[in-house]
This record gives C-alpha cells, sequence and structure tokens, in this order.
C-alpha cells in the first residue's frame, strides 16, 4: 500500500446536520441533573470537545469543576438524551457529497479513513446513527480519548497505524472540517488541514486561519485528491 494516507472527518457540520439534536441534549441533561435551564443561552459550543462543554458549562453556570464521577453521570445523561433527539429529529440530514466522496475513498487501496471529532465515542455513533456512514469511519479520535482537540487527532492516527500495521506520516493525515478549531488543531498535532464550507463559518472566515487547503463542500471531494498529487497551500476547489 504505497503512499499511505489517513483521512480524519469532523462529524457536525461536516459530515451530517442532526438539527440540533445535541444541543437539544445538553439542554435538557443540565436541566435534569441540575436544574440548570436555557444552559446554552449565549454560549457556542463550535469546534469544542463534549467533555470541554460539559466542564465549561458546570463553571459558568454553577462555578464548579466536575469531578469524575459528575462527568461520567453528565456523559451518560446526555447520551440517553441525544439518541432520542437524533431519532426524532425532523432537520437531520447528511451534507452534500459525503456519501458518494466516502464511496469513492473506500474502494482506494491508499487511503484510510476514521472520524477526528470532538463527539464521545458513543456519541459520535449515535448522530451517524441515522445515515448509512458508519462502516466507512470505523476508527477514529474522539472527545472521550481527550478534551484536547490536537491529542483527540494523534490519537486517531495511532489507532489508524495500529490498525493498518504501518506508520502513516504526519503529511499524510488530513484533517477535514468546518471549524476554526479544526484548522488549529491539525496545526497543532503536526497533519494538513482541510476546511470545508458546510458549518457556520464562510470561506472567508475559514481563510483567516490558513487551511492547507478549502472545499465550498465534499461534492469538491474528488477534485480535492487531484490537488493532493501536490501540495497547494489554501486554495478554493
Amino acid at each position: 500500500m504505497a503512499n499511505l494516507k489517513l483521512f480524519l472527518f469532523d462529524l457536525d457540520g461536516t459530515l451530517v446536520t442532526t438539527g440540533g439534536a445535541g444541543l437539544k441534549a445538553l439542554t435538557q441533561t443540565f436541566e435534569k441533573v441540575y436544574g440548570v435551564k436555557n444552559v446554552l443561552e449565549n454560549f457556542s459550543c463550535s469546534g469544542k470537545t463534549d467533555p470541554a462543554i460539559f466542564r465549561e458549562l458546570a463553571i459558568h453556570h454553577m462555578h464548579k469543576n466536575l469531578s469524575p464521577l459528575e462527568m461520567a453521570h453528565l456523559q451518560q445523561t446526555y447520551l440517553r438524551y441525544l439518541s432520542i433527539h437524533v431519532r426524532y429529529s425532523k432537520d437531520y440530514h447528511v451534507l452534500p457529497g459525503v456519501e458518494r466522496f466516502l464511496e469513492y475513498l473506500i474502494v482506494r487501496g491508499d487511503i484510510l479513513l476514521g472520524l477526528g471529532t470532538g463527539n464521545l465515542e458513543r456519541g459520535a455513533r449515535i448522530k451517524l446513527s441515522r445515515s448509512n456512514l458508519s462502516p466507512y469511519l470505523p476508527i477514529g479520535g474522539f472527545g472521550s480519548d481527550s478534551e484536547d482537540r490536537s491529542l483527540i487527532l494523534k490519537a486517531g492516527h495511532r489507532k489508524a497505524e495500529v490498525r493498518c500495521g504501518r506508520k502513516i506520516m504526519d503529511d499524510s493525515v488530513f484533517i477535514i472540517g468546518d471549524t476554526p478549531l479544526d484548522i488549529e488543531a491539525a496545526r497543532k498535532a503536526g497533519f494538513k488541514s482541510v476546511a470545508v464550507g458546510t458549518g457556520e463559518y464562510s470561506y472567508d472566515e475559514l481563510k483567516v486561519y490558513d487551511p492547507d487547503y478549502f472545499l465550498t463542500d465534499l461534492t469538491k471531494g474528488p477534485a480535492f485528491l487531484r490537488e493532493l498529487e501536490n501540495i497547494y497551500p489554501a486554495v478554493e476547489v
């Protein structure tokens, strides 16, 4: 398998939109466990890991650090609500070009696929449960591996190397995501960043963070693969 590459995909805003299922589950979790209503008012979850979100919300609203037991209880409660909200979300959908791009990639012998997401691993699988995407993405780094996005990506890289039994060079790891935090985490980890304009950030907002590549959406995935023959700086393809 010559020139082995690894593609790690962010989830929300990159692969799917859950129609706010995660935000609804978070709101319901903090109201159930702590009696805090509207916990996400004036708070952005964009690009953050699930454990970091739980900690920040607890500090902001209750001025406390979560113990390991409290964190575990919050996560289990959140996952129960998430499963319900994903199942019944009216606005859940797979984003443009995703399925076709993954189908294109999976048949190649030189690319491994996985997730690189701040979602807890169970949460990620729940969010993908209404799609047919999980089988394409059997490995990954998750919020359950670390609260630090760069360490999440490194965890996904390690798992991929174990799975294939080969070394994958850092400059052959591509992080595909829709937020500035995805770009920054990729850079910190020493990997290549591929910004996708299907989330809440525009091209102009994302290019400030100097991604290696920019795709308007994943219908442009095949064109991006052609670009990989020569590593160009950030360019809209």
